[in-house]
């Protein structure tokens, strides 16, 4: 029960992160100042790394799922 949860906690942080960049492209594309396209920028590079460790979260969930597969097989 507990890999299931894993792996959805997983997918959810990477959804939000590809929420997170789509609001920072729709910041930076608005063109508005150059604070507001400096913070964009930012929360670009925020939703990539949150984006990286919810790939690992689920990479993690797949390696415990496939090794308690090997054991009882």
């Amino acid at each position: 029960m507990a890999v299931s949860g894993t792996s959805s906690t997983g997918f959810q942080a990477f959804q939000t992160a590809q929420l997170r960049l789509n609001e920072a492209a729709d910041k930076i594309a608005r063109n508005e100042s150059l604070e507001s396209q400096t913070e964009g920028i930012i929360e670009l590079k925020q939703a990539e790394l949150q984006a990286q460790a919810a790939a690992k979260v689920i990479q993690a969930e797949n390696d415990v799922a496939g090794s308690i597969l090997d054991i009882i097989v």
